[in-house]
């Protein structure tokens, strides 16, 4: 009940956005950025915000209430720096965040934020002068407890190692430099967080993504207040546009112009030269070999001790060992993979760094599966190069037989009891239709002899190293 109310609120603002806004990119991305709606962002946005960096504002999280809270503690005439009515905070502010919250339908994201804020926000009421990262530690501990399967969502991951770097590295880099004018101080302030958080999480961020926004401190320095300001004009328009409609008409107007100056802004970004290197392949080992060397050079830093310098660059060859030892061995390595898609099925044949895929349909129909299934995968597996020397194919009565390195694949539409396959077949991928959808099967021969089953539609993904 409460999720429907939560969504029958959201519901409500859309409506009001709607009303007002006129232009259709901007609508999308106020949506995105204020209610956390990214249904109708549009593929040429997302790559603008995504090659300038500064994506995370599109995703509701901890930036977003942050921006709440110290919207609250203005109207409460309160600085972040010195509360002095922690009650007042706590009696005003909880209700606040979590009615923004509701509005945004009770996404992960926000629930993660908010709950994080909350435990700030109630230490400071009861006086408990508790180390900050507690605080951080409680909310996540309380967060599993009601949904232990956060700890593998990607959000999670990397919104409370932004928040650490945050509480780490900040403070390292804002002793190195502060201006003493106001403008220059606040954008050090944007500088500083940007470069911790993205310090932070970009081991992640490259293990998930496998790209590198290079001037995402631009992007960043024009998004966070720009991201402040539309915050502020969208819930006014929200609140105020719904029983004024002169007041909303003008708010309207406003965010129409600044998103569509906004989104020509990251555009230019996104122009310039090297502004997002691709195709950036690291492993598990490897992130954790480049968090541990962050870890002992932020310990190196508060103890001044030389040890932990000299084991950190030890950690680092070791990375660039490992590294160069995973090209030449990807190099060597020969596969076949039966890619489990939505409607339809592929086989890559990959022989070191180049691959050849077979595939049903046309490539337009496969177009989305190869971009979010088959790339991402040639990615990690070290795939540069399509090749279409060293597989053979041809059509037969019963299917067509593919040939790659010694190995036979027979790709039918035949009954799956068919006792005339040829003994020299090794994997047989049964492509039947059904009343409720396509199901894909792949039999082979095991190691001990007899024969295996593979469903694609169930098991997902068969990967074969020869």
């Amino acid at each position: 009940p409460l999720i429907r109310f939560s969504l029958k609120i959201r519901h409500r603002a859309q409506e009001v956005l709607e009303k007002y806004i006129s232009d259709q990119n901007a609508l999308a991305i106020i949506q995105a950025l204020l209610l956390g709606d990214k249904t109708d962002l549009n593929a040429d946005v997302k790559q603008k915000f995504g090659e300038a960096g500064v994506m995370h504002i599109l995703a509701v999280s901890g930036l977003h209430v942050g921006i709440i809270y110290v919207l609250i503690l203005m109207l409460l005439g309160q600085r972040a720096t010195n509360i002095t009515r922690p009650w007042l905070v706590a009696l005003i502010g909880l209700p606040l965040l979590w009615s923004y919250a509701l509005i945004t339908g009770l996404s992960p994201s926000v629930m993660r934020a908010t709950t994080m804020f909350s435990f700030v926000i109630l230490g400071q009421a009861i006086n408990r002068k508790s180390n900050i990262f507690n605080t951080v530690a409680m909310s996540a501990f309380f967060l599993l407890i009601f949904d232990p399967a956060m700890l593998f969502s990607v959000g999670f991951q990397l919104s409370y190692l932004a928040v650490t770097g945050i509480l780490l590295i900040y403070p390292i880099l804002a002793r190195k430099y502060s201006p003493n004018n106001w403008l220059g101080f606040q954008m050090m302030q944007i500088i500083y967080v940007s470069l911790a958080a993205q310090l932070a999480t970009l081991r992640l961020s490259l293990f998930y993504f496998h790209q590198l926004p290079t001037y995402f401190l631009i992007g960043n320095i024009l998004a966070i207040p720009l991201a402040m300001l539309l915050i502020w004009l969208g819930l006014s328009l929200i609140i105020i546009g719904s029983i004024w409609s002169t007041a909303g008409t003008i708010i309207g107007f406003l965010l129409d112009q600044i998103l569509v100056k906004f989104t020509w802004l990251l555009g230019l970004i996104q122009q310039l030269p090297y502004a997002n290197f691709q195709d950036i392949q690291i492993g598990r080992p490897q992130v954790v070999m480049l968090y541990l060397t962050l870890a002992l050079l932020i310990v190196w830093h508060k103890t001044q001790l030389k040890m932990y310098f000299f084991v950190a660059c030890a950690v680092i060859i070791s990375f660039f060992i490992f590294n160069s030892g995973l090209i030449i061995e990807r190099s060597k390595q020969a596969q076949i993979v039966f890619y489990s898609l939505r409607n339809s099925w592929a086989i890559d044949f990959i022989q070191g760094n180049a691959a050849f895929l077979v595939q049903d349909g046309s490539e337009s129909a496969l177009a989305q599966d190869y971009q979010f299934i088959v790339q991402p995968y040639r990615r990690q597996t070290g795939v540069t190069e399509a090749i279409d020397e060293g597989v053979a194919s041809r059509e037969t009565t019963l299917g067509t037989l593919v040939n790659f390195k010694d190995t036979v694949v027979l790709i039918t539409t035949r009954v799956e009891d068919a006792t005339d396959v040829p003994e020299f077949v090794d994997f047989i991928l049964f492509v039947s239709s059904r009343d409720f959808g396509r199901t894909t099967k792949v039999r082979f021969q095991n190691r001990d002899g007899g024969t295996e089953q593979h469903i694609l539609s169930a098991q997902g993904a068969l990967q074969i190293e020869l």
